[in-house]
């Protein structure tokens, strides 16, 4: 027999994708930032987050300083900045899916019209905005402190390129945390991203694009954008690294709606795995 409340659940669901994609969309992204307000609160973002990604990205400053002299100050300065947005954006869009898996609510994402990735995706667009803020948090209060508030000014024409660095750490944050969902190891799939950023992406130590280090580093988010944000500010062409940037993105949101369509149809079959049914 059936029982009352699983006859319930599966009118709900029915409700669901019977709802116009345009809705759908809609009430995704609405809900995506009241979940977003209600757990990152104004005051605890300036007094924890903001605090964090200043003190961090100053001291990055000051050992570029330290290692090569108002020339290291600078390069640190710009990759630090970029850092400070995409590992805001990548361990923010980490904590989207996961949320559901705590809280029991997968089994409304499966009953939207929109597939996972894309209901993920959507709810993590007020992501992309506390990236924005973290860079400028980064560039206005490390810049005045260290006298490179011009420098801070000279990058304003460099929005796309932050932009599109914020893309692709929110694709590649969907990515690395699907498999690891309902596990112990999303603290450290998040913190071997960052490192990874830290060490190959050219934000704090010159890019070889040579080799299998280079190879890393082009596939990485963040790469693309620094080295047209340098680019940008020596006077030179910047528009292909800000296509190449674009272009990570895009790969790697396809590998993370694959991934968690594939994680998604295993669940309905075999009842195991982060998203059973």
């Amino acid at each position: 027999m059936i029982s009352s409340e699983a006859t319930a659940d599966d009118r709900r669901l029915g409700a669901y994708a019977r709802v116009p994609i345009r809705e759908s969309v809609a009430a995704t992204v609405r809900l995506g930032v009241l979940l977003y307000r209600r757990e990152n609160p104004f005051r605890p973002v300036i007094l924890s987050e903001w605090f964090r990604v200043a003190c961090l990205s100053l001291l990055f400053t000051l050992l570029g300083v330290a290692a090569a002299g108002e020339a290291g100050g600078n390069f640190a300065f710009i990759g630090s900045v970029m850092l400070a947005g995409a590992e805001s954006t990548i361990g923010l869009m980490c904590d989207v899916p996961m949320r559901d898996r705590m809280d029991g609510t997968y089994w409304r994402v499966r009953g939207s019209r929109l597939p996972p990735c894309a209901t993920f995706a959507l709810r993590g667009i007020p992501v992309l905005g506390a990236g924005l803020a973290d860079c400028a948090v980064a560039a206005a209060t490390v810049g005045l402190l260290t006298g490179r508030l011009p420098l801070a000014i000279s990058m304003l024409p460099a929005v796309p390129l932050v932009l599109a660095s914020l893309l692709s750490g929110a694709a590649v944050g969907l990515f690395v945390i699907a498999p690891v969902i309902g596990t112990r190891y999303d603290t450290l799939t998040y913190n071997t991203v960052s490192s990874l950023l830290v060490v190959f992406s050219g934000a704090l130590v010159p890019r070889s694009a040579e080799g299998a280090l280079g190879a890393v580093g082009a596939v990485l988010p963040l790469t693309h954008a620094i080295e047209g944000i340098r680019a940008m500010l020596a006077g030179e062409p910047w528009l292909a690294d800000l296509g190449l940037e674009l272009l990570v993105a895009a790969a790697w949101a396809l590998i993370a709606a694959f991934m968690y369509t594939a994680m998604d149809r295993r669940g309905m079959k075999t009842g195991r795995g982060a998203f059973e049914a």
